[in-house]
């Protein structure tokens, strides 16, 4: 009786990759799925090539770009809560922020108590 082979697996090249991940705009499963490949296997491969964490870095930075295109756009469309978001990340150096005061009865400072915990004794 003889014993079945291991089945070999593909070997998938960083060209190949790198074309999936462009193909999916740098979404993993995805790229995974179009190779015929388990997702471990793109980030086992990311782990180990410097060339395609470039490359994945790109695509990312390439769709924040476009992204904020988008954001802009509706701030000169005048949306509320567009202009709000711009205001509450990148206008903070101009006051544009929320705070959130926490005070205590009659507008007195809390006053916290901490208490030191003593472990237990362990039972023999």
């Amino acid at each position: 009786m003889t014993t079945p082979k291991k089945e070999r697996r593909k070997k998938y090249t960083n060209a190949e990759i790198k074309n999936a991940l462009i193909k999916t705009n740098g979404y993993i499963t995805l790229a995974a799925r179009m190779l015929g490949c388990e997702p471990k296997t793109i980030y086992r491969r990311l782990d180990k090539t410097e060339a395609l964490r470039q490359t994945l870095k790109d695509i990312r930075e390439q769709e924040l770009d476009i992204t904020e295109q988008k954001l802009h756009q509706a701030i000169l469309n005048g949306e509320a809560w567009a202009i709000t978001l711009k205001l509450k990340t990148l206008g903070k150096s101009r006051g544009y922020t929320e705070r959130t005061e926490l005070t205590g009865q009659g507008n007195k400072p809390i006053t916290f108590v901490l208490q030191r915990h003593e472990p237990e004794p362990e039972e023999d």
